[in-house]
């Protein structure tokens, strides 16, 4: 199980605290994880309000999560094995009551007792640069 909160960007530059509340969702990553697997879909609501006052709410829903196959995935950390995993993701987003809805589609690698090193979408990519 991986908390779906820890899928969320970090900003960079702010400079006031942010309250933060949202469910302990977890997204599962099955330890009998299996090639053709259909992984169950997951879903987050998270509430923020900042010391400036801009309030933001996000809904988050992912879905059509599918096994494509395993693979070896070298970053700039290590070199794992892992399952390629490909989704859909609904994300929700409002602030101070103006909704901004997005689609992605996405493909991540899961290293089975690491979790996922690596993700990308049209939007863009992440992967794990170092490991403390």
């Amino acid at each position: 199980m991986v908390d779906m909160k820890m899928s969320m960007p970090m900003q960079q530059g702010q400079n006031y605290e942010t309250d933060v509340q949202a469910d302990d969702i977890y997204m599962e990553y099955p330890s009998s994880m299996n090639v053709g697997d259909q992984l169950k879909d997951a879903t987050m609501h998270m509430e923020m309000n900042n010391a400036s006052g801009m309030k933001q709410t996000i809904d988050m829903e992912v879905t059509d999560r599918k096994v494509e196959g395993k693979e070896s995935v070298t970053t700039a950390a290590g070199t794992w094995d892992c399952y390629k995993i490909t989704q859909k993701t609904k994300m929700r987003i409002k602030t101070m009551g103006i909704g901004m809805p997005m689609n992605i589609e996405t493909t991540e690698w899961y290293a089975p007792g690491f979790g996922v090193v690596k993700t990308e979408s049209k939007n863009g990519k992440t992967e794990i640069v170092s490991v403390k």
